[in-house]
């Protein structure tokens, strides 16, 4: 009867490990340790559940990980948040645009916060969003919207930009020809350069590569991300750039701009460009050559 009686209560303490371990993992080894106390669980079989329990755990864990937890982590990562700043400290000897008094400065001179929401795990489909902080003319700090567009992959070949989005020469100059956006703007943007366009603008941009060619073409507003619409007409600016790797280092690119602008008495601006650029792990060379014309309306033609 006292066996009977025994075998009972190891049944009942089975049925209540079980149920345990179901409902309240936590208390699993305290259980099992306490029958093991009262001599219902032998120190062998009870070291044998506690690790057959742990294993179980760990087994779950993985598998919750793999799970629910993996969706989650992966909506996580398809949105990425990043941003990048040009702090620096200038001492300018002489300059027309410094104050003689005042020749150096702490400065910042563009600071982004950029946002981008993917919809593939390859990250070719993804909306952006990036704003701009830059210095004002009376000294203040002012944020404005420098990107906001969907950037879609049609096919291998062909992607799209469809919003405020990259115009196809300058961040392309910046990425591979110019490299010191943090101590200048590239030649063709600077306001002490040619100061012919700028790096985005609210239109269409479809780019490619394939080989040894990447390119791309786009029709925009023409005025870019911080100029007002101010056309007569339809007036907008079409616009293109082809590169070419030709050997390991060098590539050359041709861009070109063609656009109306009307702010006065307005003009069309064509703009050729060749470029040239050769770097390694030592050092980068690049040469282009800027060939503008603007035909205002007053009949007088600015040529450069």
């Amino acid at each position: 009867m006292a066996r009977l009686s025994q075998k009972l209560l190891y049944a009942v303490g089975a049925g209540t490990l079980l149920f345990a371990s179901a409902g309240w993992a936590d208390d699993y080894e305290e259980l099992v340790n306490l029958l093991k106390e009262k001599k219902i669980l032998s120190p062998q079989e009870a070291q044998a559940l506690i690790e057959k329990h742990r294993a179980r755990l760990a087994k779950e864990k993985e598998k919750t990980l793999n799970g629910e937890e993996i969706k989650k982590l992966r909506k996580l990562v398809e949105l990425k948040i990043g941003g990048k700043a040009y702090l620096h400290y200038d001492y300018t000897v002489n300059s027309p645009v410094s104050d003689k008094n005042d020749y150096g400065e702490f400065k910042v001179t563009r600071a982004y916060l950029d946002i981008k929401k993917y919809f593939d795990r390859k990250g070719e489909n993804y909306f952006r969003t990036t704003v701009d902080v830059y210095k004002d003319s009376d000294g203040s700090y002012t944020v404005r919207l420098k990107y906001a567009y969907l950037n879609w992959r049609i096919n291998k070949f062909l992607a799209t930009e469809v919003g405020l989005a990259h115009r196809p020469w300058i961040d392309w100059e910046e990425h591979h020809g110019w490299l010191h956006r943090d101590l200048e703007e590239t030649f063709i943007e600077s306001k002490e350069g040619a100061h012919l366009i700028n790096s985005a603008d609210l239109g269409v941009n479809f780019k490619g590569k394939e080989g040894i060619a990447s390119w791309e073409v786009g029709i925009f507003n023409g005025e870019g991300y911080h100029g007002q619409e101010e056309s007569s007409h339809f007036g907008k600016s079409l616009e293109a750039r082809l590169s070419l790797s030709l050997f390991k280092g060098f590539i050359l690119s041709a861009h070109t701009v063609h656009s109306f602008e009307h702010k006065g008495e307005g003009f069309d601006r064509h703009v050729y460009q060749l470029h040239g650029v050769y770097s390694n792990h030592y050092f980068l060379v690049a040469a282009q050559y800027v060939w503008n014309r603007d035909d205002y309306k007053s009949g007088k033609d600015k040529e450069r």
